[in-house]
């Protein structure tokens, strides 16, 4: 398993050997099963289910189960994810 810089997991979400890279949103109780990728700045919402081998563009939000495109993010939703990896800089 390899998960990048400023990663969001939710709670009860499940990681099974998956690559997460940097700035990538895991939603909670969602499954990233073997082999699946979530590039940077790609979202998994909550509950869904990204099946073995899939990868989640960067950009993109994938929803349901089994996991599939649901609609690319948009410039403020990038900004506001950037956002939250500085909020979290300053409190430690």
């Amino acid at each position: 398993m390899t998960i990048g810089e400023n990663v969001y997991v939710g709670p009860n979400a499940q990681l099974n050997s998956c690559t997460l890279e940097d700035n990538a949103f895991v939603g909670m109780g969602s499954t990233i099963s073997r082999g699946a990728k979530v590039e940077s700045f790609a979202v998994v919402s909550a509950g869904a289910v990204v099946a073995e081998g899939t990868t989640v563009p960067s950009g993109q939000i994938f929803a349901g189960a089994p996991a599939t495109y649901l609609r690319d993010l948009t410039q403020e939703e990038r900004h506001l994810m950037t956002e939250h990896k500085m909020e979290m800089q300053q409190l430690s």
